[in-house]
């Protein structure tokens, strides 16, 4: 795996990355972003003015970078790492962590890259001791951003340790599992997560009517209340297809 490079070799001292503490006990998923720029607008080959200058950014708005780490065609780097608590994103910072892609405009990561945000998950993962699905920004409930670009969100699956993603035995022929749980995202709001093993997982209204959701998906069997997400984590259980959601 290749190494994470520390805040140290990148932040200006005069200018430190500063924050509340993160609760790693709170963390339920790991959030996509993309810097959002203009195409050639950044110059990928120097990553500590890239980073800098994002922080400084940042600082313009009242506060340190937002993000948990990035990742760049030449290594990955700690941000805000696992001792600050994330602000990239709104009304979800108390339970995510971010990784930012850092590409120009819409595009791709290259492999490199690629398996450098992979090798931030399996960190990310073995630093919480448990996996966490991974979400794009723009598909966290209330968030209205393209962010992570067509290009990274092409990318996602690769995003996923191949140590986690067994072959699928007797995949469903009615309705392509990935559609399925999108269709299910879509009607409930709420993060659903494909992820490379067919197994997905979703947050279900703590609070909210499942009636429509248990007519046309099947009943929510609650997980036990001492299960790692919580009380307010349901598996629904959908005909044939593999999994838990």
């Amino acid at each position: 795996m290749s190494s994470l490079i520390r805040r140290a070799a990148w932040v200006d001292p005069k200018y430190p990355v500063t924050g509340p503490a993160v609760n790693l006990a709170n963390i339920d998923s790991i959030v996509i972003h993309y810097p959002g720029v203009d195409p050639g607008a950044l110059n990928l080959d120097n990553p500590v003015q890239v980073l800098r200058n994002t922080h400084l950014f940042y600082l313009g708005k009242g506060y340190s970078i937002g993000y948990n780490f990035a990742t760049f065609p030449s290594g990955r780097y700690e941000l805000r790492g696992f001792d600050i608590k994330n602000a990239a994103n709104v009304n979800h910072n108390d339970h995510t962590l971010s990784i930012n892609v850092m590409v120009n405009g819409a595009d791709p990561a290259p492999p490199i890259q690629v398996q450098y945000t992979r090798d931030m998950v399996e960190d990310i993962w073995a630093h919480l001791g448990r996996e966490v699905p991974l979400i794009a920004h723009g598909d966290l409930p209330g968030a209205a951003t393209a962010c992570p670009g067509v290009g990274v969100r092409s990318q996602f699956a690769q995003f996923i340790p191949a140590a986690v993603a067994p072959p699928v035995v007797n995949p469903p022929t009615a309705l392509d599992p990935e559609e399925r749980m999108t269709q299910l995202y879509r009607k409930t709001n709420k993060a659903a997560v494909w992820l490379g093993d067919r197994r997905f997982r979703t947050h279900v209204n703590r609070e909210g009517d499942l009636s429509a959701l248990e007519a046309e998906y099947g009943p929510v069997v609650p997980l036990d209340p001492s299960a790692d997400l919580g009380a307010h984590v349901g598996r629904i259980v959908v005909g044939n297809d593999p999994g838990d959601i």
